[in-house]
């Protein structure tokens, strides 16, 4: 048999009575319902005369158990919104917020809001069950849509209500109550049942802006509300049956806006809302079995229009709403509930090591603050009764699986959690690695405890396929039963880890460890090149120094195309020659050595190597044309002047000296092979020098090119002219170009002067219309046209010219032997004649 208490104020007085609660006395409860009934009403007579006192006075002498802390804040102020839970944590929709479509949620585990995906349409004072919105206001009038919400995005619509109507009450998809889309309060009550919307049993009266609540037995409950704008109401209905709505005891203060939530011990929290005074900060406990109601601890601060849930830790959540300034807020509130039963919301650690302090600190909810006690636990194993911490040093012996069942306890009931806690046998000690070879290794390690009893090892190595999360542990051998083991077929001088776990009572230890670098095979040092040719090369290198590793050979390799070829093998001296190489190609080798296991030392190159190839010659136009080519070059000699280049027909001013070109490995040289016995060439710069002096005319001449592979010749041929002979041409007019004296049919041009090696004639001035245009891919081509005027000075004045036309000019330079400068439609001038 149990006793609960109950509390009833009257004025300030206290009085507490017991009700004893067992089979044989449920008629008595009947009766006491009776008198229940007539305490209501003096208990709201009460109620009202208090409220004429101020709250204040009202539960002044209650005691509450609850208390109040701050949560995190919303993102944006709201009110009038819908709030759930979910597996995941608490989303908030809609509301009047700055959007009415925005969602936030609070993931279980986290302490800070965060945006979820927005509705579809923005609206305020829904009706939430699960993720099922039903009901509400948009942004002009009530509506009756039902959707679903997904938390991933998007929504499913479901069937409509038969009434628009919002700030209805609400609760396991029943629509009670509210006002419709003219503002008409409601008392008719609809249920989603069967897949659509059917009536279901009116309320007594029309009201709205008021909560709904089931009880522990299922039974549907509303609190309160406005039956006008500013009328509020105290009045309780229950809906017994789903076909008869009842009235019970009166909340003490008549409030409409109030959020309500069902929480532990069958109790029914109404927070908050309005009064006629204005929003409160009371929380009015309403007890469905005593038909009673209490007060609970004060909210911090007054607020109407809130959301309140209760989260996965049992705590009361209350969520926005609008302050006593009727203004929207962020705040969020958590509460313990009234004499709540522990719930423990923390979880052990699953293994524990041998010799090592173990602990796990049990934290539960619940009011008032439990105790902990250990009802099955392991030798040693102890916890704190207030804190909760359990502390253990398994002890070797303890090695294996471990029960545990913890119980945590207050006033109001107790909490059990059981769990198993795994202890490993220790990892093997005295791991190590001896005899190590270029391929073999032989581990060891000391054998387990004997309080282990039967144990086998299990031998891992350290793969070399590594990634982000490191390189993987690869099992080599398990059921060992012996403590050492010779490990095989490793490669010369790589390091190597391996791992060794003992395996107890179908337990595995944590892992030890060996690291160890196989013996390398030495390297080849100094490898040096000798005697080049065109087809060979000789190779030779420093035997390494003493490794531990016997070498007994090396090889030669190359590095080609598709990757490394062996070029001889199996030498047994320190030096190669290399053969059947291409003339003029460029090689690099690799030496190493090897063991009698094939084991190969690091990789050694040799210095980059070319094979020797024979001279060519060649002589390369050096005229450009402007446009990436070459002009028609001529050799040519002034007596008494020197040997040079002309490019006559194409008015290029020329005198360049020729030059010859070579190739070859060794670098050739360069020699005149036939030609007058003072002409020369410098041996390796190519430029060729002479000074005619004897006889005119046309005559030919041959350079050499010479090196330890052979030789090549190229001969030119050049013209003698007698001395003072002028085959310069004047430099191209290219600069200065100006306009001055412009009329309509007449202008000055000038320009800068060209320099000829004996003298400037004079110049022709030539001009276009319409006016030459350059662009990216350059101008456009000079027309074949008469010159304008022909003067010995840098200007002419163009007379006969067209008015307002726009004109392009260029010149031409001219020395006395009529050798004429280049001209280019890139260098001219423009200008325009007047209107």
């Amino acid at each position: 048999m149990r006793e609960l208490p109950g509390i009833f104020l009257f004025g300030n007085a206290e009085y507490t009575h017991w009700i004893t609660i067992n089979k044989t006395q449920r008629l008595i409860g009947k009766e006491c319902r009776k008198e229940n009934q007539k305490m209501s009403k003096l208990f709201l007579l009460v109620s009202v005369l208090t409220l004429g006192l101020g709250l204040a006075g009202f539960g002044s002498a209650q005691t509450s158990t609850m208390s109040w802390s701050a949560g995190p804040n919303l993102f944006a102020a709201r009110s009038s919104g819908a709030a759930v839970v979910s597996s995941d944590g608490i989303y908030v929709f809609g509301g009047n917020t700055a959007t009415q479509t925005s969602v936030e949620k609070l993931l279980n585990g986290t302490n800070f809001w965060q945006p979820a995906p927005s509705l579809l349409v923005g609206i305020s004072s829904p009706a939430a069950f699960g993720f099922t919105i039903y009901g509400g206001k948009d942004f002009r009038r009530a509506v009756n849509s039902v959707f679903t919400y997904n938390p991933l995005g998007g929504s499913n619509n479901l069937p409509s209500m038969k009434t628009r109507r919002y700030q209805h009450a609400y609760t396991a998809l029943y629509a009670i109550g509210g006002k419709d889309d003219l503002e008409t309060p409601l008392a008719t009550v609809e249920r989603f049942i069967g897949g659509k919307w059917l009536p279901s049993t009116s309320l007594p009266e029309a009201r709205f802006n008021f909560p709904a609540a089931t009880d522990s037995q299922g039974r549907i409950m509303t609190f309160g509300g406005s039956t006008t704008a500013s009328a509020f109401t105290s009045t309780v209905y229950r809906l017994d049956f789903s076909v008869t709505w009842t009235a019970v005891a009166p909340m003490p203060i008549a409030t409409s806006g109030s959020c309500v939530v069902a929480g532990a011990n069958n109790l029914i929290y109404v927070i908050g809302g309005t009064s006629a005074s204005g929003p409160v900060d009371a929380v009015q406990i309403y007890h469905p079995a005593t038909d009673t109601w209490t007060v609970g601890t004060s909210l911090p601060a007054a607020v109407t229009n809130a959301n309140a849930v209760i989260d996965s830790t049992g705590k009361i959540v209350v969520i926005g709403g609008q302050n006593a300034a009727n203004q929207n807020v962020t705040t969020v509130v958590t509460g313990t509930q009234e004499s709540a039963p522990p719930i423990i919301n923390s979880f052990p650690g699953a293994t524990a090591s041998i010799g090592a302090n173990y602990q796990y600190r049990v934290t539960s909810t619940g009011n008032p603050a439990a105790t902990y006690t250990l009802l099955i636990n392991p030798l040693g194993m102890t916890i704190d009764g207030m804190t909760g911490l359990i502390s253990w040093t398994p002890a070797i012996s303890q090695f294996g699986v471990s029960n545990v069942t913890v119980r945590a306890s207050n006033a109001s009931g107790d909490n059990d959690q059981s769990f198993q806690i795994g202890v490993p046998p220790p990892a093997p000690t005295g791991f190590t690695a001896s005899n190590i070879t270029a391929n073999t290794a032989d581990l060891s390690w000391n054998p387990a405890p004997v309080e282990l009893g039967a144990v086998s090892y299990n031998l891992y190595v350290r793969g070399t396929i590594c990634g982000r999360g490191g390189c993987p542990i690869i099992l080599v051998a398990s059921g060992i039963t012996s403590t050492n083991v010779n490990v095989i077929g490793l490669g010369a001088g790589t390091f190597n880890t391996y791992y060794l776990r003992t395996v107890a009572g179908g337990l595995l230890s944590p892992l030890s460890f060996v690291s160890f670098t196989t013996l390398a095979v030495g390297s080849p040092t100094n490898v040096t090149i000798a005697n080049v040719t065109q087809t060979s090369v000789d190779l030779s290198w420093t035997a390494p120094a003493t490794t531990g590793v016997p070498i007994v050979g090396y090889r030669v390799l190359e590095s080609t195309v598709t990757g490394l070829a062996i070029r001889i093998d199996n030498i047994a001296v320190t030096s190669a020659s290399v053969t059947g190489l291409l003339p003029h190609t460029q090689h690099v080798f690799y030496v190493v050595s090897f063991d009698a296991n094939n084991n190969q030392s690091f990789f050694v190159a040799s210095p980059v190597v070319n094979t020797l190839f024979g001279p060519t010659i060649f002589h390369n136009p050096v005229f450009p044309n402007g446009l990436g080519g070459f002009l028609p070059e001529t050799v040519v000699g002034v007596s008494g002047d020197r040997l040079m280049l002309i490019a006559p027909g194409a008015h290029q001013s020329a005198g360049v000296n020729y030059l010859v070109g070579s190739t070859g490995l060794p670098l050739p040289t360069l020699s005149i092979a036939a030609g007058p016995a003072d002409m020369t060439i410098d041996p390796l710069t190519g430029i060729v020098s002479w000074v005619p002096s004897g006889a005119t005319g046309t005559f030919t001449a041959t350079v050499r090119a010479t090196n330890s592979e052979g030789f090549a010749d190229l001969a030119f041929s050049y013209t003698v002219y007698p001395a003072g002979t002028d085959l310069l041409s004047p430099t191209i007019v290219n600069t200065g170009f100006a306009v001055a004296n412009v009329t309509r049919t007449s202008a000055t041009v000038s320009w800068a002067a060209s320099t000829d090696n004996v003298g400037v004639a004079g110049y022709r001035v030539y001009i276009t219309s319409p006016i030459i245009i350059c662009g990216r891919f350059g101008c456009n081509p000079l027309p074949v046209t008469a010159p304008v005027a022909t003067v010995t000075g840098t200007s002419a004045n163009i007379t006969g010219l067209t008015l307002n036309t726009g004109y392009s000019f260029w010149v031409e330079a001219f020395d006395a032997a009529g050798n004429t400068s280049v001209t280019n439609a890139v260098a001219h001038g423009n200008f325009n004649t007047l209107p």
